[in-house]
């Protein structure tokens, strides 16, 4: 028989579009746990068979190690952190020939069948380690708003601009962080109560 393809020439066969950028920077690597939403349809005409939306629910799984279709194993290690896109992929790469059996007898996915998913990947779960969408948002410009307008000084702002550390960083940072590069304790309090400001996601 046949070889079976490698996932290197597998990959070429997800067609994938990006419908809204992500962070450009946090991509999951094989054995990250993912959080995303999906809508799946069928290729042929569009009509929906799934989607974690309708549940209300987003679906967790590991990526890269068989728990999903390997159109999914393939084309979402491609996308950012807050992207959403489409995979186009053809029935091998899906359900191939068995398709997915319905509880009521025929399928849910009939054999053969290309599918089309509208992805979007909300949280990658390194080990130990969660980089959600949301906080990703919170940027340092964000944090130097508030600083500002809380009344921190010039300097303290300048460490903080210094140090690019991007939202998730400067979430876990502590404040002796920030006095080790020289900022004042008044500045440093001034520096945690943006983050808190921004956490709890006042504009």
């Amino acid at each position: 028989g046949r070889k079976p393809m490698s996932d290197k020439n597998l990959a070429f066969l997800v067609k994938k579009r990006i419908i809204k950028e992500g962070d450009k920077q946090t991509f999951p690597k094989k054995g990250d746990r993912l959080v995303m939403h999906y809508t799946g349809r069928f290729k042929i005409n569009g009509r929906k068979f799934d989607s974690s939306r309708d549940r209300k629910e987003p679906f967790c799984f590991t990526i890269g190690v068989g728990q999903v279709i390997k159109g999914w194993d393939l084309g979402i290690l491609s996308m950012s952190l807050g992207e959403v896109a489409t995979l186009d992929l053809p029935s091998v790469l899906c359900y191939g020939e068995r398709g997915v059996a319905s509880d009521e007898g025929g399928y849910k996915v009939p054999p053969n069948a290309a599918l089309v998913f509208e992805v979007e990947l909300l949280e990658i779960n390194l080990a130990g380690n969660t980089k959600s969408a949301n906080l990703a948002k919170m940027t340092t410009e964000k944090i130097v708003a508030w600083m500002r307008k809380i009344g921190a000084s010039e300097k303290g702002i300048e460490v903080v601009e210094g140090m690019k550390l991007i939202g998730e960083e400067l979430m876990d940072a502590e404040a002796e962080d920030f006095t080790d590069e020289g900022m004042s304790e008044d500045d440093v309090k001034l520096l945690l109560d943006a983050v808190e400001k921004c956490k709890s996601g006042n504009e």
